[in-house]
């Protein structure tokens, strides 16, 4: 009987060892990036993907964007690492052509929720949009299911990644821009947009209550992208909100998204919306200049 009961206590550590093991052997760096940081930042940016448009020369900045993320979500983040950040701290506030039409947690996503899964990793329960500690559970264990096929799929299968190069640059930008402006026109008429100028005039609200400062900012796009989305389009679903946040709050906007210096310049791109590494240093150069010239950044 004590046998039967050291092998039955045996294997219950062995399975909650593996399952520590397994959830920790997969770091995901974008946690990582809002869990490990020091604490005297003197920059950072929040936003979505455009937000990696950012190059920091040095520790003193850094990006906390995260690949289609809400106006709510940046509110969330921006508390989660207030205080890390300096007296007089800059920080950018990149916003999308989509991101007054997303809803907190990305429904619109093919897997509701799967969004916000993410979240669940390091915001307290408080700062998440519909919080469910069912949810909670279940994010832990696909945690540890993922990485269990990543070990696996790491050890005995080979993915290759195909490219096709039969395009020319300019033919693969304008081919990806049709089908992002196709999409990002949904996510930007998904859900009200009052909610999100509700969120980002909070976020403002805080940063400012808290001695730092908020620049708005509109990235960097391709010729090939912006000649999707007509004025119409873009001042009822985008600029008459942020026209609507600036002269509410008189924060300095910089809006780079048709600057000709890097829209017509297609070498500059990763795809029609995202700039390369070369575009990012040259962009970089450009905002922070930009930002020393109104006097918000001192060096």
């Amino acid at each position: 009987m004590r046998n039967f009961i050291f092998k039955v206590i045996l294997f219950s550590i062995l399975i909650v060892v593996s399952f520590l093991y397994l959830y920790s052997k997969r770091s995901n760096p974008l946690v990582d990036n809002f869990t490990t940081h020091n604490n005297n930042y003197e920059i950072i940016n929040l936003g979505n993907s455009h937000g990696a448009n950012i190059k920091y020369r040095d520790n003193k900045g850094k990006r906390f964007q995260r690949a289609g993320n809400t106006l709510y979500y940046d509110l969330q983040n921006y508390k989660y690492l207030q205080e890390h950040l300096v007296d007089n701290a800059m920080v950018i506030i990149p916003v999308s052509y989509f991101s007054f039409g997303l809803d907190e947690n990305r429904t619109d996503y093919i897997d509701p929720n799967a969004f916000v899964n993410y979240y669940y990793m390091f915001l307290p329960s408080s700062s998440i949009y519909n919080y469910s500690f069912k949810k909670n559970i279940q994010v832990y264990l696909n945690k540890v299911k993922e990485n269990y096929h990543s070990v696996i799929d790491e050890r005995f299968f080979l993915v290759e990644k195909k490219v096709n190069d039969s395009l020319s640059l300019e033919e693969k930008l304008e081919h990806h821009a049709k089908m992002r402006s196709e999409t990002h026109k949904i996510m930007a008429e998904y859900s009200d947009p009052e909610k999100n100028v509700i969120y980002l005039s909070a976020l403002i609200e805080d940063i400012i209550k808290n001695g730092h400062q908020p620049v708005l900012l509109t990235m960097p796009y391709a010729d090939h992208y912006n000649s999707k989305f007509s004025e119409t389009w873009l001042d009822e679903h985008y600029y008459q909100y942020m026209n609507k946040i600036i002269d509410t709050y008189q924060v300095p906007y910089l809006n780079y998204s048709v600057d000709k210096r890097i829209s017509t310049n297609d070498s500059l791109f990763s795809n029609s919306d995202h700039l390369n590494d070369k575009g990012r240093i040259y962009f970089s150069d450009i905002l922070f200049e930009d930002l020393r010239k109104i006097q918000v950044l001192n060096q």
